[in-house]
């Protein structure tokens, strides 16, 4: 099963929100030539019905799903999706939007505009010349690249008068979103 999570943290308090799906019901061929029917159905159900149609199951607990997030990027989806999450965090006072690079970027990014085109801030995977030195940091086990690694976000992007709508792409192990709440934590938002 593969879960799409979505994350809020309100006063240290974790809210999930889960997809579940089954892999077995997903299409293990490429089809190209499939879209979405285009009838009133909610975010969730267009989000559920595109990685049945087009997703491609690669082993244990791996869903291909590059035709529309991780190579090629379906916008017209996220902003389904960016509509749904402002629907359900109105009133929540979000101001921030929390990732990871680089899939959650596009869906954070998308999902901003409604929320007053508030900030995206993401993790960063890779320690560069012009990241600076002080960072919240966690420490985060990658299910699709089977390795660790550390993220960091710069402590002057999160503090505590934030309400952080976290965001991320897919849900394998959990991992990432615990990392990003960490970071959260951290930060006293």
């Amino acid at each position: 099963v593969i879960e799409n999570a979505i994350c809020y943290v309100t006063n240290k308090q974790v809210q999930l929100k889960f997809i579940n799906l089954n892999l077995e019901n997903i299409n293990p061929e490429p089809n190209t030539s499939t879209k979405l029917l285009q009838t009133e159905i909610t975010s969730e159900k267009k989000l559920e019905e595109k990685i049945r149609k087009e997703g491609q199951v690669k082993g244990e607990g791996i869903l291909k799903v590059d035709s529309f997030l991780n190579h090629q990027l379906d916008v017209a989806l996220f902003e389904e999706m960016g509509k749904a999450f402002a629907k359900r965090f109105a009133g929540e006072g979000v101001n921030k939007i929390l990732t990871i690079e680089s899939s959650g970027i596009a869906i954070a990014t998308s999902t901003a505009r409604y929320f007053d085109y508030c900030p995206v801030v993401f993790g960063k995977k890779y320690v560069s010349l012009n990241l600076d030195q002080e960072i919240y940091s966690s420490d985060v086990y990658s299910y699709t690249k089977q390795q660790s690694y550390k993220i960091m976000v710069s402590k002057k992007y999160l503090n505590k008068d934030d309400r952080i709508l976290i965001i991320d792409d897919f849900l394998a192990n959990g991992k990432a979103v615990e990392a990003l709440i960490d970071m959260v934590n951290q930060a006293g938002a």
